[in-house]
């Protein structure tokens, strides 16, 4: 088993949206919420936008899937601006 990576919800988000514009052809009445960890658990999640199809929602559960045994969530660093 492969040790899992550790990535920001916003790093996250980015490779999550360009799978699932790579999977879902083109479809842009679909999107999604920035990863989110599962409470009592080391998991993660995504909400779908309301607008997004059954076949949408059915790769993005894949995607979701995917993703969740290859990376762990941390916490954002904190932005401190200069």
């Amino acid at each position: 088993m492969h040790a899992q990576r550790e990535v920001t919800p916003s790093d996250l988000f980015v490779y999550l949206d360009r799978a699932f514009r790579r999977r879902s052809r083109g479809c842009r009445a679909c999107d999604f919420s920035l990863p989110y960890p599962l409470p009592d658990s080391t998991g993660w999640t995504v909400d779908p936008a309301r607008s997004c199809s059954s076949v949408c929602r059915l790769i993005l559960e894949d995607l979701v899937d995917e993703y969740r045994a290859a990376y762990r969530l941390t916490a954002p660093s904190a932005f401190r601006a200069h």
